[in-house]
């Protein structure tokens, strides 16, 4: 199928005319759907209230006018944490995967019946990023989880010096009763800016156990990435999400939970750290489609230098979603007058038998506090470092593996 738009702004036009267009997996009515949502709406601006506080527009104009597109390169000296891992994104590569786990990808023959899941949740008809996904990338890696893992599984977004545009799209399948913990972090080999658009499609079928922790940081913030990720959780299933996002010009997380079926337990959990002029905005939905199921999130946010740090959460519980239990909470810190923080957090409630809450807090350090740990000697920056480490340590001490909490904590920078 022939890709085209007949978008009428000019820089759209000119801008998806360099991507190739060699998508083969997509379903035909999936991609026409993609096409159709990127001519009707076009690259969010400013007015787009789900992209509020987030120029992006002015940031592909600016940085991506010229898309150049890397070619597969080796993978070289890629940070590991686990033996098992895989790497995406310039490269391809899965290494030391354990029985238990299939691999597929887009240059492979793709059982049907994976093919089935790719766009089920439609994440192309909700967000441009999504649909510039499905309509204009020819990478796709498919896992799937069959047994249960004794190790984690580490995911390897690597990002290199050749190119400054690259897509990857992921479907994971976690089998009925399957426990599996999945690392997903970013090397980076570039020194200029970069745009990585990423899509992950995850689904968990019933009685799975599925720890999902995305690690983001780039020390040279060069980084400009968008990152659509849609959960769907059957009966009994059990989700934790770890979403910790650090240095980086632009990290925006679209992070969408299906609750599809009953007793269905989801915990979402999340930091941003923001630096210099960075832009981190997280915006979560939980979608409570099913009764008797519960769902919490908690999410952390600092706000430091000139950075902007963005946090919209929002719980949708149907009408037939009776007996639901939602919790939803931010906690932000505001560190110097010339960073912004905003949060917003959403309930749309059509059940009447329901437990559900938000709320969301910002202010500054403790000067109290501050000023206790001064006066025995301790100096204000390391202070000011403890409260930081006090504020967001239960965010941490909350993943279950210790050797992903210790590649954590060596990401943070106060």
């Amino acid at each position: 199928m022939e890709l085209t738009t007949t978008q009428s702004n000019v820089f759209l036009n000119e801008w998806l005319q360099q991507i190739p267009t060699k998508v083969q997996h997509i379903p035909d009515e999936v991609l026409v759907d993609a096409l159709k949502y990127i001519e009707e709406q076009g690259i969010p601006d400013l007015k787009n209230e789900a992209y509020r506080g987030v120029p992006i527009e002015s940031i592909l104009k600016r940085y991506f006018k010229k898309i150049e597109i890397a070619s597969k390169n080796e993978v070289a000296n890629t940070q590991v944490v686990f033996k098992n891992f895989i790497v995406v994104g310039d490269a391809y590569s899965a290494l030391s995967i354990e029985k238990g786990i299939r691999v597929f990808t887009s240059a492979d023959n793709i059982p049907q019946e994976y093919l089935n899941w790719i766009g089920h949740f439609k994440l192309h008809q909700k967000d441009f990023f999504a649909a510039l996904n499905t309509g204009y990338c020819d990478k796709l890696i498919i896992i799937h989880i069959t047994e249960t893992l004794d190790q984690p599984l580490h995911l390897i977004h690597f990002i290199s010096n050749q190119g400054n545009f690259n897509q990857q799209r992921v479907l994971v399948i976690v089998d009925e009763q399957v426990k599996a913990t999945v690392l997903e972090s970013y090397h980076f080999t570039c020194q200029q800016s970069y745009f990585y658009n990423t899509l992950s499609e995850i689904i968990q079928k019933e009685h799975s156990q599925l720890h999902w922790i995305n690690v983001q940081n780039n020390p040279t913030n060069t980084i400009y990435s968008i990152n659509n990720v849609s959960f769907s959780l059957e009966k009994s299933a059990i989700l934790k999400h770890h979403q910790i996002s650090l240095k980086g010009s632009l990290w925006r997380n679209n992070i969408e939970v299906h609750i599809q079926q009953p007793d269905v337990n989801a915990e979402m959990k999340g930091l941003s750290i923001g630096k210099n002029q960075s832009i981190i905005s997280q915006y979560t939905s939980i979608l409570h489609h099913s009764g008797h199921s519960h769902s919490y999130q908690l999410y952390k946010n600092i706000a430091d230098d000139k950075s902007t740090v963005l946090f919209n959460g929002f719980i949708l519980v149907d009408k037939n979603a009776q007996k639901t239990d939602a919790y939803q909470n931010s906690k932000n810190i505001l560190l110097n007058d010339n960073a912004t923080l905003f949060a917003r957090p959403q309930l749309e409630i059509y059940a009447d038998d329901v437990r559900c809450s938000h709320g969301s807090t910002t202010g500054s350090l403790n000067e109290d506090a501050l000023f206790y740990l001064k006066t025995r000697g301790i100096e204000e920056k390391d202070a000011q470092r403890l409260l930081l480490q006090a504020f967001f340590n239960d965010i941490i001490e909350e993943i279950d593996n210790a050797d992903i909490r210790e590649f954590i904590i060596q990401q943070i920078e106060l």
